[in-house]
C-alpha cells in the first residue's frame, strides 16, 4: 500500500488509528442508537457500510481518502460487534 498511495510506513501507521478511532465511535453510537431502531435494519446497514466501504478502499487514491474510508470500516465494524454483544 505504501507504494500504491506514494507515502511512508509513519503515515500508513495512521490507518490503524483512524479504523481504531471508527471502531471506537461505532460502538458509543450503537449504545446509544440499538434500543430505539430496528436491530436487524441498523445491522443490515452497517455492513452493506462496511462492504462498500471496504471496496472503495481499493479505489482510493491518494492516502488521506484511503484512512477516510479504513475509518468508515471501523466504524461500521464497532456497531456491528457491538449490536452482536447488546442482543
Amino acid at each position: 500500500m505504501e507504494h500504491l498511495l506514494e507515502t511512508n510506513t509513519q503515515t500508513m501507521a495512521f490507518t490503524f488509528t483512524c479504523q481504531a478511532i471508527g471502531y471506537t465511535v461505532g460502538g458509543l453510537v450503537c449504545g446509544l442508537i440499538f434500543d430505539r431502531i430496528n436491530p436487524e435494519l441498523g445491522f443490515t446497514i452497517s455492513i452493506i457500510i462496511q462492504a462498500a466501504a471496504t471496496i472503495a478502499t481499493g479505489y482510493a487514491g491518494h492516502v488521506s481518502t484511503f484512512m477516510v474510508w479504513i475509518g468508515i470500516v471501523g466504524l461500521a465494524s464497532g456497531y456491528v460487534e457491538t449490536g452482536v454483544w447488546r442482543k
